[in-house]
């Protein structure tokens, strides 16, 4: 299991669609806003999927940028 806490800057014009996106997604949970910036937590059974969903994240048309802010890795989770 690898769980990520997320700082996702929202760009301007499209905050609403990349809240939407993420929102739908079970493999995140939305946390406060403050202006244009969401904390976000991924969580996902392994690193490989860790990797997959935060390109995902990133690739959305109205996310700028993300930040990483803490990972958590399951002791038992191979890494690469």
């Amino acid at each position: 299991m690898a769980v990520s806490a997320l700082i996702v800057t929202l760009r301007s014009g499209r905050q609403d669609d990349a809240l939407g996106a993420i929102a739908g997604d079970d493999r995140f949970a939305i946390g406060p806003r403050e202006g244009d910036r969401v904390a976000v937590v991924l969580d996902t059974p392994a690193t490989d999927a860790d990797d997959a969903a935060y390109d995902w994240l990133r690739a959305q048309p109205g996310v700028a940028f993300v930040d990483v802010v803490a990972v958590y890795l399951d002791p038992l989770v191979e890494i690469p």
